[in-house]
């Protein structure tokens, strides 16, 4: 593999800004087809990516961005833009999200655990999220008043989250939404009434992330929620050069272009196109021109 095009090296993680080929990414989750097709209008519309997407280098297993790897593709494109990290850098944690589920009519949560053939026993929200988060159950959903424990015979990780998905879709169907919290935000929108259930999910490793993608037994989507100390935003690459055959010419080109750019390190918490990101960004600017 050639050397990367530019390397930022943030305090807690070197950052690798590169292109690759489409066909050589492992996604790891499933997409939502609704939401490629609106990437795909809004590329269409700009003619140019604006941010890499995050790539485990080792394996090229996609961390975050596979809705915009497939939207590329889709359009036809040869390359995409990543930044390559070190994923078993104790700096790259995996956590999950919680659904949360609002809109709830009465006695909604039984029916779809009697439609869905589910055996659950219940306790307190706290020892129904403990028996999740242990392994000793596959799921578990959080009331204000009370746990119920999703009991199973022993399943996959994979199977776990495909049993959280058909959860989803029995509660869509029953006319209820679902939104995707943190944990700890999701317990607090219990708390305050905002929503009516949360349905706590398996944890996952980083081991099983990049088997599934290696294996191409992806999770369903929302299985993880990736925190990596440094992102780099606003690369802006025209989709004209992702399409160009040549790899060469590709990366001659994109060599030439970031020599025109700088760097604006912002740290956590910064607002960057109107999306507040909890990790320290690297945005590229046009550098000024010296006359």
């Amino acid at each position: 593999m050639p050397p990367p095009l530019t390397i930022i090296p943030h305090k807690h993680l070197r950052l690798e800004i590169d292109v690759v080929s489409v066909r050589d990414l492992h996604p790891h989750e499933e997409i939502l087809q609704s939401l490629v097709n609106k990437l795909m209008e809004r590329i269409k519309q700009d003619q140019y990516v604006k941010h890499p997407i995050m790539v485990d280098k080792k394996t090229l297993t996609v961390l975050d961005g596979t809705h915009r790897l497939i939207a590329l593709k889709n359009l036809g494109c040869k390359w995409i833009p990543v930044c390559l990290v070190n994923y078993k850098s104790p700096k790259i944690r995996v956590s999950s999200w919680y659904r949360t589920i609002a809109n709830l009519k009465p006695g909604g949560l039984p029916t779809i655990v009697r439609q869905l053939q589910l055996k659950v026993v219940e306790t307190t929200p706290k020892e129904a999220e403990k028996a999740v988060r242990s392994g000793n159950a596959p799921a578990a959903i959080l009331t204000r008043q009370n746990g119920s424990i999703i009991k199973s015979k022993h399943l996959t990780l994979r199977q776990r989250y495909n049993l959280v998905k058909r959860i989803e879709e029995a509660a869509i169907e029953a006319g209820a939404s679902i939104n995707y919290n943190k944990p700890a935000e999701a317990k607090t929108c219990l708390k305050e009434g905002i929503v009516d259930a949360v349905v706590v999910v398996p944890q996952i490793s980083k081991e099983a992330v990049i088997d599934a993608a290696l294996k191409k037994k992806v999770f369903t989507r929302k299985t993880t929620r990736h925190i990596i100390p440094a992102r780099p935003l606003n690369l802006t690459i025209a989709l004209s050069l992702l399409k160009t055959q040549d790899p060469a010419q590709v990366r001659t080109q994109l060599t030439e272009f970031l020599r025109q750019k700088r760097l604006k390190h912002l740290p956590a918490g910064s607002t960057v196109g109107g999306r507040t990101y909890e990790e320290d960004v690297y945005v590229f600017e046009e550098a000024q021109r010296q006359d």
